[in-house]
């Protein structure tokens, strides 16, 4: 008589990540990608999350253990990151043109999120250039390529 002998394949698996869009958000997620074993498989996240992909992550290391219905099991680690946060700053100086009232120029800088950025104006013009600037406080809005935005208020004299 044959014996006939199944050797399944070796469980293996492999943690990867979703970083978060914007700073301080918990939008990461984790997803565990199997190889091998012997389903049914079961997830045990660091966290305490039991999924195949854990979502609503903050910025950090997961670790998840998969064990397969022969008991074998597997180990891997990923690590969720965040941007930096987002900031802008102007640097301002005065147009020497004569007869214009309004003599402010302002040049803005954005820094952090994930770039490009996209600058926008209360009046809705949009370039990080602004000639001509009148008296007065402006809010302008920089938003990265993620949606992630910041006001920065600014007074010309």
């Amino acid at each position: 008589s044959t014996a006939i002998v199944t050797i399944n394949p070796a469980i293996n698996v492999t943690a990867s990540s979703t970083n978060i869009t914007c700073n301080g958000s918990t939008n990461g997620s984790v997803l565990a990608n199997l190889t091998g074993g012997t389903s049914p498989f079961a997830y045990s996240w660091g966290n305490g999350q039991t999924s195949q992909t854990i979502t609503g992550l903050a910025s950090g290391n997961y670790t998840v253990t998969v064990t397969d219905s022969k008991g074998c099991t597997a180990t891997s680690s990923s690590t969720v990151i965040s941007p930096p946060p987002l900031f802008g700053q102007f640097t301002k100086g005065s147009a020497g043109c004569n007869g214009c009232g309004c003599k402010e120029w302002i040049m803005l800088n954005a820094a952090g999120g994930t770039s490009p950025y996209s600058y926008t104006w209360p009046d809705g013009y949009i370039n990080r250039y602004k000639n001509q600037l009148c008296p007065g406080t402006y809010s302008i809005n920089i938003k990265d390529k993620n949606g992630c935005s910041v006001n920065i208020n600014l007074t010309a004299p």
